[in-house]
């Protein structure tokens, strides 16, 4: 039983490794938003780079009981993003809903990076803010301060 252990949790480092993501979980992230006419702030977010064709870039932050999860493909820095099918995505979880995990994907609204600094030769500072809507939740006023690590 050990060994079978062992070996599932080589494979998961050696997956893990073997992703063309920089992923990062961002020490100076700052990303807050008024989700349904009430503040939100996250406590914890994860930063990820897909270097690959139509470069992609997605911000996952986790408050309480809920996650807002950007996404735009074909980044290239600053510029807005409307969320559409094309990949620009976005994003909220309700993890306490009674009827379970819940997501609502927008199905109109805007990402705008407003900067995009390289802080250093491992890192790349990334500010803008958001809104989105879907059926149920509004998001707005989204703001979002996070540092990439590019190695």
């Amino acid at each position: 039983m050990k060994n079978i252990a062992v070996f599932l949790l080589l494979v998961v480092v050696v997956v893990a490794g073997a992703c063309k993501k920089a992923k990062s979980p961002s020490a100076s992230l700052v990303m807050s938003a008024t989700v349904n006419g009430l503040p939100w702030r996250s406590y914890s977010a994860t930063v990820a780079f897909d270097k690959g064709p139509g470069a992609r870039i997605i911000i996952v932050a986790d408050s309480t009981n809920s996650r807002i999860n950007l996404q735009i493909n074909g980044y290239h820095g600053v510029g807005t993003y409307a969320v559409t099918d094309s990949g620009t995505t976005a994003s909220y979880y309700n993890f306490s809903a009674p009827s379970g995990n819940q997501q609502h994907a927008a199905s109109s609204g805007s990402i705008e990076v407003t900067s995009n600094t390289q802080v250093s030769n491992t890192q790349t500072n990334i500010k803008g803010n958001f809104k989105f809507l879907s059926s149920s939740v509004s998001a707005t006023n989204g703001l979002f301060d996070v540092t990439l690590n590019l190695d």
